[in-house]
């Protein structure tokens, strides 16, 4: 099967040995095509056949075309090693013992092409002792009896990305004030960026466009549910923002108070409990960013259908769209967040000079940013469209003229 077909490619290997197990997952819903490779040294086989296997299973479960064989070679040697667009990320699995020098060996080849490493030991070992020195300075999850304890964090890594770890808590500060700094801890305990509120905001900032532009730069926002939440003029201002911006939208309801309707049921917690709170935040924010994702997909779909493109001019791939169009070929990949300098670069070296390259996102709000992204095309050649103005840049397509 062409590789390039799959979403997530799953490799596991032995440190030292030439032998690379290599499976693949078509049409999962991930905001960038990634490969995960799964090593260790001989002593943590067990381990790493444990995590790959439960792994494959949950991308399998995530993609209606189930987990395929992929033949292509492993290790450095993959296709997706030299891939624009493509992450690469590197899962050690520590044994009880120093790392042999043929891990360290691959975790410094890896490091040095810029690609992603993740380190996971045991608990009750010391992670400077059992990791390649190359990783000491990086934050390595551990697990206590199972290491398909650990399993979330790499999906949400994978399918997600550490950058999308975005979240905008609005609450009042009438009386929320308590729960949102409890909130606050347990989101950057999970390696969340977190934005707080306006209070938080530097003076002579304009708050009003600050707060609209974090909002619109964030994943999910989570609503801390009180008595006077639901009065708050604030706070009603920034579910009236997300609700309009089709942002993820979670509730906190731990406190007596009434619950706000434009969010649902399934996306409130009510359990006072800090596992549980941290769950149910890994849950959602997964679920709403790739519904997020999904959902602008079906809208670029949708009007490059509209404006007259046939099935044989437009192939879905892992981040967008290919479009053959008269005397253009384009390449449209679709970010649910604004796109940054790293979005650019990677859909300029994704095409080179044979397409057109078109990024599809949410425009930030401050115009210092907007003006940034006039730059960046200018100078890139990349073309950036606001997800409002999906249409009209279909309809350029379709005539060639974008």
């Amino acid at each position: 099967m062409d590789p390039h077909s799959f979403t997530v490619i799953l490799q596991s290997l032995l440190a030292g040995d030439d032998g690379v197990a290599c499976r693949g997952f078509p049409q999962l819903a991930a905001v960038q095509p990634a490969r995960l490779l799964v090593v260790g040294d001989a002593e943590t086989a067990w381990w790493r056949d444990e995590l790959t296997d439960f792994l494959a299973t949950q991308f399998g479960l995530a993609t209606a075309a189930g987990e395929q064989y992929c033949s292509g070679p492993g290790g450095l040697g993959c296709w997706a090693t030299d891939q624009p667009g493509v992450r690469n990320v590197l899962v050690v699995i520590a044994g009880e013992h120093p790392p042999s020098a043929a891990l360290s060996e691959l975790v410094d080849d890896w490091r040095a092409r810029g690609f992603e490493t993740v380190g996971l030991f045991r608990e009750g070992l010391n992670p400077d002792d059992v990791l390649p020195h190359a990783m000491l300075s990086q934050h390595a999850p551990s697990w206590q009896s199972d290491i398909r304890e650990v399993a979330a964090e790499i999906v949400d890594l994978v399918l997600l990305g550490s950058e999308e770890r975005r979240v905008f808590v609005s609450y009042s500060h009438a009386d929320g004030s308590a729960t949102a700094e409890r909130l606050v801890d347990i989101l950057t305990r999970l390696r969340f960026d977190v934005f707080l509120d306006r209070f938080r905001l530097a003076p002579g900032i304009d708050f009003v466009e600050r707060i609209a532009d974090e909002l619109v730069d964030k994943a999910m926002i989570v609503v801390i549910e009180t008595p006077r939440a639901a009065s708050s003029m604030w706070v009603r201002h920034e579910i009236s923002t997300a609700v309009s911006r089709r942002l993820g939208l979670a509730a906190i309801h731990i406190d007596a108070g009434a619950i706000i309707g434009e969010i649902d049921e399934l996306a409130r917690c009510r359990v006072d409990d800090d596992d549980v709170i941290a769950a149910f935040l890994l849950e959602q924010h997964r679920t709403q960013l790739l519904e997020r994702r999904d959902s602008l997909l079906e809208s670029v779909g949708r009007s490059l259908r509209r404006a007259g493109l046939g099935p044989g001019q437009i192939e879905p791939d892992a981040d967008g769209f290919r479009v053959d169009s008269i005397g253009h070929k384009y390449a449209v990949t679709v970010r649910p967040r604004p796109a940054d300098l790293h979005r650019f670069r990677l859909a300029h070296e994704r095409v080179g000079t044979a397409m057109v390259a078109v990024v599809v996102h949410p425009q930030p709000v401050r115009v210092d940013r907007r003006r940034d992204l006039g730059w960046l095309t200018e100078n890139t050649g990349v073309v950036e469209v606001d997800e409002g103005r999906v249409d009209e840049a279909a309809d350029k397509i379709a005539a060639g003229t974008l």
